[in-house]
């Protein structure tokens, strides 16, 4: 792993790197109440597959319809092998 330059924690890469930024982005557009019940509590589980996944079906639902146009179309702009990201 790398060492940030500033000798702190090794740098993320990939997809995890891509998602913090999405989520960061997310963050100022929804504001801090939306952005802690729905895209928070997401995970990365398949960095490899573009896997998010959700704590319950009903929170899955929701992302789903709510945000997951937004969630694609940042991590596009961000990944040049063009996958398409799953919830």
């Amino acid at each position: 792993d790398k060492v940030t330059s500033d000798g702190g924690a090794p740098a993320m890469r990939g997809g995890q790197a891509i998602w913090k930024q999405v989520k960061d982005i997310l963050r100022a557009r929804l504001g801090e109440a939306l952005y802690r019940s729905w895209i928070e509590p997401l995970k990365l589980h398949n960095e490899a597959a573009r896997q998010i996944v959700a704590l319950t079906q009903f929170m899955r639902d929701r992302v789903r319809s709510e945000y997951l146009g937004d969630i694609q179309t940042l991590w596009a702009e961000r990944d040049a092998d063009g996958a398409a990201v799953t919830v």
